[in-house]
């Protein structure tokens, strides 16, 4: 069973000691300075940043941050743990992402292109995605994604 709980500060140092590669490499990949800190004003904050276990194992932390007026940034970084419980998850996210719907009309942000897991989870859960392009510190290519309240 996957629990879904309101991220803490502990759980924000244990993805960092634990988070995927593929992650990592996003992450860094975007060039966004401090987003380490960001995940923990997100868990301080405990607005719409949540973590997804499975028994005493953490699988991520996503959520979502305001970026522009109706516009909020959704995210998740996870750990090794995640590809062994997301159809689980799968049925999961969604009412939250109706929770993150409810506050921004519009959901977005950026996925690495190698990054194929995520490429099919964003799929699968629904958002558009755009055509890959140069983004970022290095410029690599990431594809664009959304999500629009009906």
């Amino acid at each position: 069973m996957v629990r879904i709980t309101p991220a803490t500060e502990a759980d924000v140092e244990e993805l960092l000691a634990r988070m995927r590669a593929a992650d990592r490499i996003e992450c860094d990949a975007t060039g966004v300075e401090g987003w380490e800190a960001g995940l923990f004003d997100a868990a301080r904050a405990g607005v719409m940043c949540w973590a997804a276990r499975a028994g005493d194992r953490l699988l991520c932390l996503f959520g979502a941050t305001r970026i522009a007026d109706g516009i909020g940034a959704v995210w998740m970084l996870g750990t090794d743990e995640l590809v062994h419980f997301s159809k689980r998850l799968m049925k999961t996210v969604p009412g939250y992402l109706q929770q993150m719907l409810d506050a921004f009309p519009v959901l977005m942000n950026f996925v690495h292109a190698s990054n194929r897991t995520s490429v099919q989870w964003l799929r699968r859960l629904g958002f558009r995605l755009f055509p890959a392009e140069p983004y970022g510190k290095h410029g690599q290519l990431f594809h664009r994604f959304e999500m629009r309240r009906q």
